[in-house]
């Protein structure tokens, strides 16, 4: 019989199975995918909790704790939102398509629920410093990962 490229021979020169470094679901996802991928998420939220920290700094809106998530609230909602449409988990560091897409929906949802759930403004100029801050946290954090990940 052939040897064919998955199966090698064992001690009895039987055909065995070569293990690979998936999951016993075999879904692919590895304890060390599933870290990085927590961990990417995490830091696409602290980015966004820190976008609220700036802002609240700038306009004097306090910085305890709560006061930083009452403002962040509605873009985090948006951010998981925009990981779940992308299923980003499975190219934490893709800038285009997935990065701009979880762009866009985390400015649009995060500014329709502070206009439907908060008193905070959504005029055209927070927008686009909106959109423009969090381009460059949320961007950049991708290309950093591309940076720092291993290529597969």
């Amino acid at each position: 019989m052939p040897d064919s490229p998955s199966l090698h021979r064992g001690p009895a020169h039987e055909p065995t199975r070569r293990h690979r470094s998936r999951s016993a679901s075999g879904s692919g996802i590895t304890p060390a995918s599933a870290l990085a991928t927590t961990g990417t998420f995490t830091a696409d939220a602290l980015l966004v909790l820190l976008f609220a920290m700036m802002g609240n700094r700038e306009h004097d809106s306090g910085l305890a704790m709560g006061e930083i998530v009452s403002t962040a609230w509605p873009f985090l909602a948006g951010l998981a939102l925009g990981w779940l449409v992308t299923a980003s988990w499975r190219r934490p560091a893709q800038i285009w398509p997935a990065g701009v897409v979880v762009l866009v929906i985390t400015v649009t949802a995060g500014m329709t629920l502070r206009q439907l759930f908060t008193d905070g403004g959504v005029q055209v100029s927070f927008v686009l410093v909106t959109l423009g801050v969090l381009a460059v946290l949320l961007l950049g954090r991708r290309a950093v990962t591309r940076l720092l990940l291993p290529r597969r």
